[in-house]
């Protein structure tokens, strides 16, 4: 007779992600077409979080938008630009909360690259 301290459940336990330098040079730059002339790797996804890099070439800007219900972080790996028109460089971090207007603007000669965090508040 089968009780359910005998029964076997299998569970799958969270694994970690770990990504080298070739895995991430291997991933392709795709373009953020609601955003401007912004591209964009992503590193990791799950059903609430996404992380990656963000790389925006010298002398352009991103387009003013709102994430309604996410906060957003950045740590800039690179260059220079501005972020809701403070000046961010490599590394500077930022956090723009849920519903504030912004865009990365201004980005200098050597262009600007990021990795952000982009997670929904609760």
């Amino acid at each position: 007779m089968s009780t359910t301290a005998d029964a076997h459940i299998t569970r799958t336990a969270p694994s970690p992600v770990v990504l080298g330098h070739s895995s991430i040079g291997g991933l392709s730059w795709r373009p953020l077409d609601d955003l401007g002339d912004v591209r964009s790797k992503v590193l990791m996804k799950s059903r609430d979080c996404v992380a990656g890099l963000l790389r925006l070439e010298p002398g352009t800007s991103e387009r003013v938008h709102v994430h309604a219900d996410a906060h957003h972080h950045g740590w800039v790996l690179q260059g220079e630009a501005k972020v809701a028109g403070y000046p961010i460089r490599e590394g500077s971090y930022f956090h723009i909360p849920a519903g504030a207007e912004h865009a990365i603007t201004d980005v200098g000669p050597e262009g600007c690259e990021l990795f952000y965090v982009y997670q929904p508040s609760r």
